[in-house]
């Protein structure tokens, strides 16, 4: 299974763009921003994607987690 270390990225979404840092697979990562934007949503600051239930959560939510498991795809193709 390949891994990426910690590194800084721009996830971007139909409304807005954050930078943080995303590491992780392709099946389990963590994204942890600053970005205001971010917060709003995810009040920790990070996602863990194996805590999170996207299906629960709202569109904007899952418009995030849906962008960051993109990066992780052009990080690591299949």
């Amino acid at each position: 299974m390949q891994y990426i270390e910690p590194r800084e990225v721009i996830i971007r979404t139909s409304n807005f763009e954050m930078e943080g840092i995303i590491s992780g697979t392709r099946d389990a990562f963590n994204y942890e921003s600053s970005n205001s934007h971010f917060i709003y949503w995810f009040p920790s600051g990070i996602i863990d994607s194996l805590a999170v239930k996207k299906n629960q959560m709202k569109p904007e939510q899952q418009e995030i987690i849906e962008a960051c498991e993109n990066k992780m795809k052009e990080f690591l193709p299949e």
